[in-house]
This record gives structure tokens, sequence and C-alpha cells, in this order.
């Protein structure tokens, strides 16, 4: 890794995500009435946003002459997830526009990044699965960041993120795997936060960010050639954390639990870069 790639794919997403996060924490020490999805799409956020900025280009704007490309929609997908975040507490809109804000950046992935070899009118069953699968990772993991506080959520998240970035790398996607990696540079931040604030929990908004963005790569990296067993291992590893939710487990030490989800995420992981690999190392005739 060269030094534009560590300092603006890693060293600068783990600052920023570590200072915004440690506030965020012990302000909702202070006030634990109080979510802050914001908080968390923020940390993880503009550590996407710093990386594609910086390792690729900040993209037009969208709506403007000038073609985005994928990862400029996703760039403005992030910007606009971190823009709604707030509203995602208003007592107004109430868990309703919780649920739709889950939903519309669940789709709009699948909705942006396209296979062109297809009609666009034809009905895609793989991407419309994709959503469904998105948006009960999605919801389920934010179900979880409220429920279990402590440095083992996003240690497997990290364990997922980090070998999705591995097998975007072994994939030929050397820029996709730096932002990918960008990513869980911020989620090693979120562990530590979680660890030295007692009691902290990963903020949804940061599941919110890390659901787009990983989504997003991997929806683009399967239209081109990106095995869909891989895909397949990635979304068992982001399922992992709820291993540590099994009453056995925890029951005997919830040290034991957190070890078993991040294997959990570990090793389905280490198998889709394996295969990766070994695809890749195949002769073309």
């Amino acid at each position: 890794m060269d030094g534009p790639a560590l300092l603006f794919g890693v060293l600068i997403p783990a600052i920023f995500a570590v200072v915004v996060l440690l506030v965020s924490a012990r302000r909702a020490r202070a006030e634990p009435s109080i979510a802050r999805p914001f908080a968390g799409a923020l940390a993880l956020g503009v550590a996407f946003l710093v990386a594609k900025a910086s390792l690729d280009s900040v993209p037009p704007l969208p709506f403007g002459p000038d073609a985005l490309g994928v990862l400029g929609m996703i760039f403005w997908c992030v910007v606009a997830a971190i823009v709604l975040a707030p509203l995602r507490n208003a007592p107004v809109i109430g868990r309703f526009g919780n649920a739709f804000y889950v939903a519309l950046f669940s789709i709009l992935p699948y909705h942006l990044i396209r296979d062109s070899s297809k009609p666009a009118s034809a009905f895609d069953a793989g991407g419309f699965a994709t959503v469904l699968i998105v948006y009960a990772l999605w919801s389920s993991l934010e179900r979880l960041a409220r429920r279990r506080p402590g440095p083992s959520l996003p240690l497997a998240l990290w364990a997922a993120c980090a070998g999705t970035a591995v097998v975007l790398l072994e994939n030929r996607s050397a820029l996709q795997a730096q932002l990918a990696g960008s990513l869980a540079a911020a989620l090693g931040a979120a562990v530590v936060v979680t660890f030295l604030v007692r009691g902290s929990h990963l903020s949804t908004g940061a599941i919110a960010i890390l659901a787009i963005v990983v989504s997003a790569l991997l929806r683009q990296a399967t239209i081109y050639d990106l095995p869909t067993p891989c895909w397949a291992l990635l979304a068992v590893a982001f399922a992992a954390p709820w291993i540590g939710e099994i009453k056995a487990l925890r029951r005997r030490s919830p040290l034991l639990a957190g070890v078993a989800a991040f294997l959990g995420a570990l090793i389905p992981t280490a198998i889709a870069a394996w295969l990766v690999h070994d695809l890749r190392a195949l002769p073309v005739y």
C-alpha cells in the first residue's frame, strides 16, 4: 500500500471516526435516551467520501451533463444518507420514516447500478433478491446494534468488511478494495471507542453507511465478474454477528460469544477470497 492510500484510505478515516464516535458515545452515556444515527453515518460516511475524493476523484453533481459513473453514484448516495440521517429520529416521522430510509437506500444501489447487458425493462430476479437480502441484513444488524453494547459487533463487522476488501482486491478491483478498506478503518475506530466507553453501542448510522457502500460495491463487482458464491459467502459473513446471540454461548462467556461472532464473519470471507484467488489464477483459453 502506497503513502496516499495509507493516509487517505486508512489513517484519516480512522482518526476522524474515532473523534466523532468518541464524542457521540460520551454524550450518549450522559443522555442515554437520545439515539445518534447521525454520528455513525457521519463517521463512516466521511471516511468513504474522503477516500473516494482523494484516491479517485470528486464526482460531478448528479443530474448534470457529465456522467457520474458507478462510484460517483455511490458517493452521492452516501452524501444523501448522511444528510437524511437526523430525520430517522424525528418524532413526526417515527418508525415509518426509519423503515422508509432503510428501504430507500436498499433499493437505490440496485436501481442505479444496472447490468447494461440486460434490457432496462427486464425484470432482474437476482437484483430483486439482492435488495431483499440487503434490507433484511441491514434491519437485523440495526436491531442487534441497539441490544448489544461493547466491541463485539463492530469487531465482527470489521472482519466482514476487511474481508470484503480482500475479496475485491483478489478480484482485481483495487480502487473498490481501498474504498471498502476505508470503512474497515472506521469500523476499527468503532471497536476502540466501544471498548473505551463502557456500555456504548455501535451507531445505527454506521450500519447504514456500511450497508449502502458494501452492497453497491458488491453489486458492481457481481455484474461484471465476481462469482455469485463469493457474494453469498460475504452475505453470510455480515449475518455472522448474530452468532454472538446464541444463548448457550452467552451463558458460558460473553467473550466466547464475541470470538464466535468474529470467527463466523472471518471464515466465510477467507473462503470467498480463496475462491476468487483460485479462479483468477486459472489460465484463460
